[in-house]
């Protein structure tokens, strides 16, 4: 949005006036007091609440959310509250690179919070025709993303894993028993499984 302005007007705005270094000031204090709001249309997902963020704290596994309501924001808890007592609201379910981008934490206990592996068969690899059509057959992609959340890092090598293998097959004899499997992994039986 902020693109569009700027291309419509482009005049208007006095870049002299605001250098670079303002702009990156402004811009942290505004968007320090953004939030954002659960279970309401993509276009209404983002409000300005310019005493949220310095009041309140946030986790990632609690249920008090902030919400849209009837034009305004307001604040749902999910348990009594006394008076004084600090009340701790759910983000919505982001991994802690985007809790830091958005809100300036990370939350140790985010059940959310996931590495992103990317994989990808190499297009030059003169096997690569038959090792897409291993992956595709195995629900997979030539470029494929891969999350390792916390606490399930052993589920994530195991699917990981075979992938990675078959992108080093370089024998094609190796690479023909693999397309003639009709087993679960990518290799096509559960020896071929890792032991971990």
């Amino acid at each position: 949005m902020a693109g569009s302005l700027f291309q419509q007007y482009p005049y208007d705005i006095p870049t002299e006036a605001f250098p670079f270094e303002i702009f990156k000031q402004a811009f942290v204090a505004v968007q320090s007091c953004v939030v954002h709001l659960q279970k309401v249309p993509l276009a209404q997902r983002f409000a300005l609440v310019p005493l949220g963020p310095p009041l309140l704290a946030y986790r990632s596994n609690c249920k008090a959310m902030l919400s849209a309501v009837n034009g305004a924001v307001e604040l749902v808890v999910d348990r009594a509250c006394k008076a004084g007592e600090p009340i701790v609201v759910w983000c919505g379910p982001q991994p802690n690179s985007k809790l830091l981008i958005n809100y300036g934490f990370v939350d140790d206990d985010n059940s959310y919070d996931r590495l992103v592996v990317e994989a990808a068969l190499n297009t030059e690899d003169p096997q690569y025709q038959d090792k897409r059509l291993v992956v595709q057959r195995n629900g997979k992609l030539s470029v494929q993303i891969f999350h390792v959340y916390a606490g399930k890092e052993k589920e994530a090598v195991f699917d990981m894993l075979p992938y990675l293998r078959l992108g080093y097959v370089s024998d094609p004899s190796e690479m023909q028993s693999v397309l003639s499997s009709q087993g679960e992994s990518l290799y096509g039986s559960s020896s071929a499984r890792p032991a971990c």
